[in-house]
């Protein structure tokens, strides 16, 4: 985890570059990256510094205008975590506000057959089930400590919590 998540801060670069004319703003961001404290919190104690990298590995393709090849990393990595294809609709929302509507309608429509065909290729050589494992993964959830949570620990936990980790340089 600490060694996968530690790729964010280039990739956060990189993806920078992509998005803003200058140099110093990409910079500024792989800095931001390196010193915000949910990355170092989640690089050392948790899978989701993986999943930050993995979603900025397609992400940066797809911003890039290599829309092919970001839905076929996005296809690949999207087994690791449900939100990953997030990724595609953040892509899709940055080309319609960039570029207009024709090429985020492409962006969509490629990433997601992509997805699709990819995971119905998967699910036939494997067996592998996605919605079998999504309801076992809910299954799991309810019995867990979370479902035991009141609502205002969600309402208003979770969004103190995202600021905390957010830190002074990225507020």
């Amino acid at each position: 985890c600490i060694l996968v998540g530690a790729l964010s801060a280039p990739l956060t670069y990189a993806l920078a570059r992509q998005l803003f004319e200058q140099e110093r703003t990409a910079r500024i961001a792989g800095v931001m990256a390196v010193f915000a404290p949910a990355l170092l919190h989640y690089g050392a104690t948790s899978a989701d510094a993986v999943y930050l990298t993995l979603g900025l590995l397609a992400a940066v393709p797809l911003v890039a205008g290599r829309v092919w090849l970001g839905a076929a990393l996005l296809a690949v990595i999207s087994l690791f975590a449900w939100s990953l294809p997030a990724v595609a609709a953040w892509a899709a929302i940055l080309a319609l506000v960039k570029d207009g509507l024709r090429p985020a309608l492409r962006l969509a429509v490629i990433t997601g057959a992509v997805g699709l065909a990819f995971h119905a290729l998967f699910a036939l050589a494997t067996g592998f089930d996605p919605i079998g494992t999504l309801q076992s993964t809910e299954d799991v959830y309810r019995v867990g400590i979370a479902s035991r949570r009141p609502y205002a620990f969600w309402l208003f936990g979770s969004p103190t919590a995202f600021l905390l980790i957010l830190g002074a340089p990225v507020f």
